[in-house]
């Protein structure tokens, strides 16, 4: 069974380690394929530029006013300078065989975009974009796209998007910004508008993956010691495939921090998704070696996942997903309100952006409100539950509108979703059997009372707990309340057989099948 496996993915390898290899096998003398024109360094950090060469070959770069040296061994050379701080354009020359010249090389903060496909749903998928698209670009954010590359064993080289508008670094602008990662974009945009330096965004997300994909063999292991190779090296599911080819050739090239917008995949198995996703964060700064970098991620949006009969696997996503905020550095944009009935993939991007922005500025110094409110504590009494909340200065409930019709622009769908503003939505109550049914919602200064006259002794309080959930509870920030619940209820029975079936159907993944939206999240 296993040699038809590699005589069935024989051929690709071998193109995938001709790819990552050459410049060993020839004995090219190159840059890294990380550095371009138009590339942005990070600043306040020691500067790494390496490549491939010839065996003692001597290598002389100058960068800045500044020079160094280096020789190659086993087909590698590296060169480190000083920390610069923001600024730009400059030059790098390379010295060796032959000279290499990038121009136009900026100094400043460098983030990863990483996840799924709602990392990767590009800005011409935008309605406000398909309006007025001259009106996109910056030239100070510059942006490189790593191409698709599952591999088995950790690579060294990147393998980059090539188009007729990008081909390694390139500032966004009107020809190019419709590629962009309409998240990562508007991520950008809004922290290099607010801290003036310049921004590089390195795109390297693949639709359908599971966290597990992401994740390096060795800390996989440490975590869920039973994960197998599955079947097909470009099952989106498939351990490791995507850290090893897309995140391992990038840990040399230091970075601000990451963006990361995944977790829909997770649905399927919630059970272990906060050890993994947790361990991920940790394991990348690790091997990044820079320290605890900012983390930041977007809580999965309102979605119903049909094929969950429980209509709750993605809320027990969500809460692994806050969970993981225990580790240093990091933050969670919530995207309750801006997900969509009919779509895995929600159109509001700019607001998801923004809300990863704000993270990112207020551990800048900055004076933005990062968060909406979040669960503090609850008190019951006779036929109540008052609820009180951090972040919770201006408390109101505010329009919800998520539309049930896809691919239409936000609102405009007349059979769309509303929960109305003034009215608060989402809560749902239970007494001591635990039977969860919706209820009112009254604000009192930094508190909501919660009740319901079928629950004449509240016990439990839920708050958008739920896979499509109808929630509108928002500070005077004008961001959304974070779900919670205040029972320690075990997973639903339905979540944990269907986990298992899940399991078990891994091995029977086709490459060239299509699956369905509810099946394969993307």
């Amino acid at each position: 069974m296993m040699k038809k496996y590699l005589q069935r993915i024989g051929p690709f390898l071998t193109l995938l380690f001709t790819l990552s290899a050459g410049h060993l096998q020839a004995g090219d003398f190159a840059l890294n394929g990380l550095f371009s024109d138009h590339m942005v360094l990070q600043r306040n950090q020691p500067i790494r530029i390496f490549g491939t060469g010839a065996d003692r070959s001597e290598v002389v770069v100058r960068f800045a006013g500044q020079e160094a040296r280096s020789t190659v061994r086993d087909g590698m050379w590296e060169v480190q300078l000083p920390a610069m701080t923001a600024g730009g354009p400059h030059t790098i020359e390379v010295v060796g065989p032959q000279k290499l010249t990038l121009s136009d090389v900026m100094i400043g903060d460098v983030w990863v975009g990483s996840g799924q496909s709602n990392m990767g749903m590009a800005l011409k998928s935008m309605p406000e974009y398909a309006r007025a698209p001259q009106s996109f670009g910056n030239p100070r954010v510059r942006v490189f796209k790593a191409k698709v590359t599952p591999a088995e064993t950790p690579q060294r080289e990147v393998q980059r998007v090539k188009t007729t508008t990008m081909d390694g670094w390139s500032a966004a602008d009107p020809t190019n910004s419709g590629e962009i990662s309409a998240v990562g974009y508007y991520f950008c945009h809004a922290v290099q508008r607010e801290l003036g330096v310049p921004i590089g965004f390195i795109h390297s997300a693949q639709g359908a993956t599971s966290v597990e994909a992401w994740l390096d063999d060795q800390a996989l292991r440490e975590v869920s010691p039973d994960s197998k190779r599955l079947n097909a090296l470009t099952n989106p599911k498939n351990p490791s495939v995507f850290y090893n080819g897309m995140i391992a050739p990038l840990q040399r090239f230091p970075i601000k921090g990451v963006i990361w917008y995944q977790g829909e995949s997770g649905g399927h198995d919630p059970k272990p998704y906060q050890a993994l996703f947790s361990k991920l964060i940790v394991r990348w700064r690790e091997q990044w070696g820079l320290g605890d970098i900012p983390f930041y991620w977007v809580q999965l949006a309102s979605f119903p996942f049909s094929s969950d009969k429980s209509g709750e696997a993605w809320a027990w996503v969500r809460e692994a997903q806050d969970k993981s905020r225990a580790l240093p550095n990091t933050g969670m944009a919530v995207a309750l309100d801006r997900g969509e009935f009919g779509d895995i993939h929600p159109r509001q991007k700019l607001d998801l952006g923004e809300r990863l922005a704000r993270l990112a500025l207020r551990a800048e110094g900055k004076s933005v409100i990062a968060a909406g409110p979040r669960f503090n504590r609850v008190e019951f009494a006779t036929g109540q539950a008052v609820v009180h909340f951090l972040q919770a200065d201006g408390l109101e409930a505010g329009e919800v509108v998520m539309n049930r019709t896809p691919k239409l622009e936000p609102g405009a769908d007349p059979e769309a979703f509303r929960a109305p503003a003034g009215e608060v939505v989402g809560f749902e109550v239970a007494g001591s059997d635990g039977r969860f049914v919706a209820a009112k919602a009254v604000i009192k200064g930094h508190a909501v009372v919660v009740s319901s006259p079928q629950v004449s002794q509240p016990s439990y309080v839920r708050y958008a707990w739920k896979n499509f959930t109808l929630a509108n509870l928002y500070n005077a920030a004008g961001l959304p309340a974070e779900p919670f619940r205040t029972d320690s209820f075990p997973l639903p029975e339905t979540i944990t057989q269907r986990a298992e079936a899940f399991r078990k159907s891994l091995n029977n993944y086709k490459s060239s099948s299509t699956p369905t939206q509810a099946e394969d999240p993307r």
